[in-house]
């Protein structure tokens, strides 16, 4: 009796750690391909902006290890620059994008 009891319970902490391991960092939201994680536009508009310009230029973009062709999708206006606005309204996920959106910390529907 002890041994199965031991048995489920090991098994139900390999199961757990195995879906702790599946989670993205921070508990969720799909986030910025290439770091920004689950941060608002805002924390990583300004987490990108190293030299504070009020812009991320093509440099920054890539120094904060995203790829350029993110950064031509995310320039609206195609000006060599992304403001805030712009950031804030670019579209996320696909090849060279930032990754899905995603939810909380929940289960998907099984």
């Amino acid at each position: 009796m002890k041994i199965r009891i031991l048995a489920a319970a090991a098994v139900f902490a390999a199961a757990a750690a195995t879906a702790a391991l599946a989670q993205p960092p921070g508990g969720g939201g799909g986030g910025g391909g290439g770091g920004g994680g689950g941060q608002d536009p805002a924390a990583r508009f300004a987490a990108m902006d190293t030299n504070k310009d009020g812009a991320i230029s093509k440099e920054e973009w890539t120094a904060a290890g995203r790829p350029e062709a993110g950064f031509d999708r995310a320039d609206a206006n195609h000006d060599g620059k992304i403001t805030m606005e712009e950031m804030a309204a670019a579209p996320r996920g696909g090849p060279g994008g930032g990754g899905g959106g995603g939810g909380g910390g929940g289960r998907p529907p099984q």
